[in-house]
């Protein structure tokens, strides 16, 4: 039998797992001025530290023309806004 091709979807997520599930967020800051200078950035996003050295930070988009904005619900439903600065 054939094997199933994976939709966009499935391997995406397949990808997130792999890099973040089981992972801790150690640290917390924002981009330095010189990393955002260096992604051509004029502005800068929240980056999450985990613990086997792995930066993540948003971006607007997918070609990384610029920092993004996360936005969650907290444990009991508040709205979280961790903005661009």
């Amino acid at each position: 039998m054939p094997e199933k091709k994976q939709t966009t979807e499935e391997r995406w997520t397949i990808y997130a797992e792999e890099h973040l599930v089981g992972r801790k967020i150690i640290e917390t800051r924002y981009l330095t001025k010189e990393e955002a200078v260096g992604l051509g950035w004029h502005r800068r996003a929240l980056v999450l530290i985990l613990d086997d050295g792995t930066l993540i930070f948003p971006s607007k988009d997918d070609e990384g023309k610029g920092p993004g904005a996360l936005f969650g619900n907290g444990p009991t439903g508040e709205d979280l806004t961790f903005p661009v600065i």
